[in-house]
């Protein structure tokens, strides 16, 4: 989940996120700069105090990933490089919490190391940059990263919108491959079709050219147009197609539905990702009329995004209380994220799906709703990342992703390692029909005075592990979760039975 100088999972931190230009820069290095605003930035950001040395000393080590003859060590007031354990350069180690100081050590030993070496001569600015960038995040968690500059805009244009055309790309072999075409896109409406074949753009040959340069001919200022050659196997013979680019959001959200249920399948939070489930869900009600009994929110291999997204998801229905709270070391970081009267569901009973490849703001929204007792939450263990990114953007356009805050559910939980345990768990049972009766009753009697009884505040440490060991973290998305959820919404004393403790079982006929 992140902040884009948005929590990503918010608008917030904006500040942070450009600062680290008021020294003058006549004298300093483009990749002096570039250091110089990373180790600042998450000086800065990261959840807990961490130096620019040791930002900078972790980086430096990685060095030996591209020769591993380099080393860097602190000897008392001075730093060292060394190369086959002979002195190569030494500086004067700046203070601690020296950005500028470190930055500069850091641009001359790799100066100095280019010199030394043929491996590091043969290698760009950007892939050693990326190296010790890399290396310099091992000092924080594993949810800081560093994306370099042409996996950055692709981030980007997926959290923010894009000008293209609306294809995805499969550039691994010597064809160009259309792997999917966005619906209400330029590229489907002028007829495009997965599996057609890109022969070149604008006149240029697409063959062997790298996936980043293919996005950069295919987008541009949103009106201008983009000319393609194809070939539709089995023809043999290629078209031609000229059509206009477009700013395009990657939708996120899917919806179906059953004779009494709509079913609604989130991939990723981004800026539209709340608007979109509302609006379908408005249609689905529209069209269902009385029909419409229950709703079944799909999370399943849900990674999160933005974190604003998940509160107004959540808000759509709940119709008050605290949907996450959040605590980090600046005072901007410590905030109670409540709902915003949106709610649309009117009270229809709802079931939340979970696996272990949901994460971040997906386990936000079913915690909200399994712990104000919205939903009952089906599936196996989600991840665990109940941790929140800010981030930050590099002079190279690069981006840095740097925890800064940690989750705490309405219940009063840590997010973060304990994730979202369903209330009836189907990671065990074969995925079949029969599967239904004894994840009922399993769950039933847990809720009836079992672990899952206790309040989830209330769970140590022992606890919490034993709680996911009983429902272990999956990725599989098996149909027995939509047989069991159908089952729930279907029966009203069932579903008030699985929302929350119970003194006696409902008999689950098999």
């Amino acid at each position: 989940m992140t902040l884009s100088s948005r929590l990503l999972a918010l608008p917030l931190l904006a500040a942070l996120a450009g600062c680290g230009t008021m020294e003058s820069d006549q004298a300093t290095s483009p990749q002096q700069r570039l250091y110089r605003d990373a180790y600042r930035q998450i000086s800065e950001t990261y959840i807990d105090p961490v130096s620019p040395e040791t930002l900078a000393t972790a980086g430096l080590k990685r060095l030996s990933r591209l020769d591993p003859a380099f080393t860097a060590e602190r000897r008392g007031s001075e730093i060292a490089l060394l190369r086959g354990g002979v002195d190569l350069h030494r500086m004067a180690a700046p203070p601690s919490d020296d950005a500028r100081g470190w930055s500069a050590v850091t641009a001359q030993f790799i100066a100095m190391a280019k010199t030394a070496s043929a491996d590091m001569a043969a290698k760009s600015d950007e892939q050693i940059d990326e190296i010790v960038l890399n290396g310099a995040l091992t000092a924080l968690d594993r949810f800081s990263q560093y994306a370099k500059p042409d996996t950055a805009r692709e981030r980007r244009a997926e959290r923010n919108g894009f000008s293209g055309i609306g294809i995805g790309l499969d550039a691994r072999g010597a064809d160009i491959r259309i792997t999917s075409v966005m619906a209400d896109s330029p590229a489907g409406r002028a007829g495009l079709r997965k599996d057609d074949r890109i022969l070149s753009i604008d006149g240029k040959p697409a063959m062997n050219l790298p996936t980043s340069e293919l996005a950069g001919l295919l987008r541009g200022t949103p009106g201008t147009t983009v000319a393609l050659t194809l070939l539709r196997p089995p023809a043999s013979q290629p078209f031609s197609v000229t059509m206009p680019r477009a700013f395009l959001v990657v939708p996120t959200v899917t919806s179906t539905h059953d004779q009494h249920n709509a079913v609604f399948h989130v991939t990723s939070f981004n800026h539209l990702t709340a608007s979109s489930l509302a609006e379908q869900l408005r249609k689905v009600r529209s069209e269902m009329g009385p029909e419409l009994k229950g709703i079944i929110l799909d999370l399943r291999g849900n990674r999160g995004g933005l974190l604003d997204q998940a509160v107004d998801m959540a808000s759509l229905f709940l119709d008050s209380g605290t949907v996450i709270s959040i605590t980090g070391r600046h005072p901007e970081m410590i905030r109670r994220f409540e709902t915003t009267p949106r709610g649309l569901a009117d009270g229809l009973p709802m079931a939340v799906l979970v696996n272990g490849g949901s994460a971040s703001s997906a386990e936000v929204v079913a915690a909200a709703l399994q712990d104000t007792g919205r939903a009952v939450v089906i599936g196996s263990s989600s991840f665990g990342k109940g941790t929140a990114q800010t981030v930050l953007r590099l002079p190279n356009d690069g981006e840095l992703t740097i925890t800064s805050a940690r989750m705490v559910t309405p219940g009063g939980y840590p997010l973060n390692e304990h994730g979202v345990v369903p209330t009836i768990c189907t990671a065990d049972l074969n995925d079949q029909p029969a599967g239904v009766t004894p994840a009922l009753r399993r769950a039933l009697a847990d809720l009836g005075g079992g672990l899952a009884a206790r309040p989830r505040a209330m769970l140590d440490e022992a606890g919490w592990s034993e709680l996911r060991r009983r429902c272990p973290t999956q990725r599989a998305e098996p149909s027995l979760d939509f047989r069991v959820a159908s089952r729930v919404l279907g029966d009203a004393a069932l579903y008030r039975q699985t929302m929350g403790p119970a003194n006696t079982a409902v008999a689950v006929a098999p």
